[in-house]
């Protein structure tokens, strides 16, 4: 068998081009929910009754609005909702989750408007919800790139 050094150089040099192209998508997916986001905010989630629909388990519920850092929104309370599809396994996606229980302590809400009255992460597979300790990071990513 012959060993091509030519070819052997080039596809090493494609590996190491596409590390360079990759290596700055890495380095965005932490703010890749406030890219995708129409409306940021600064709230508390307060659970509602989730409810099965062929898609699956839906969590529902509102958010009060504290600060609004990026959008608009008329209201000081919105709805929200979320789909339970990325979090469980498939057989268990139609069984209450309970899974919003989590997010109920003030923080930053990612969201996208998913009807004219009902919010939801502004990622499919995400909750929308980040701690208020991130902040300051997203903050300057709002002001560099979503204004």
């Amino acid at each position: 068998m012959r060993v091509n050094a030519k070819r052997i150089c080039s596809e090493i040099t494609s590996i190491v081009a596409l590390g360079f192209v990759v290596t700055p998508v890495a380095a965005t997916e932490k703010y890749w929910i406030a890219h995708e986001a129409q409306l940021i905010v600064v709230g508390t989630f307060q659970p509602g009754r989730g409810f099965w629909w062929l898609d699956g388990w839906h969590e529902t519920g509102t958010i009060t609005l504290n600060e609004v850092l990026y959008g608009r929104t008329p209201v000081s309370q919105i709805n929200f909702r979320l789909t339970i599809r990325c979090y469980m396994p498939w057989w268990n996606r139609w069984l209450p989750s309970h899974l919003m229980n989590q997010f109920t302590d003030r923080g930053l809400w990612f969201l996208r408007r998913l009807g004219d009255q009902i919010w939801e992460p502004a990622n499919g597979c995400d909750s929308g919800y980040r701690l208020l300790s991130d902040r300051a990071d997203f903050e300057r990513y709002i002001r560099t790139h979503k204004h």
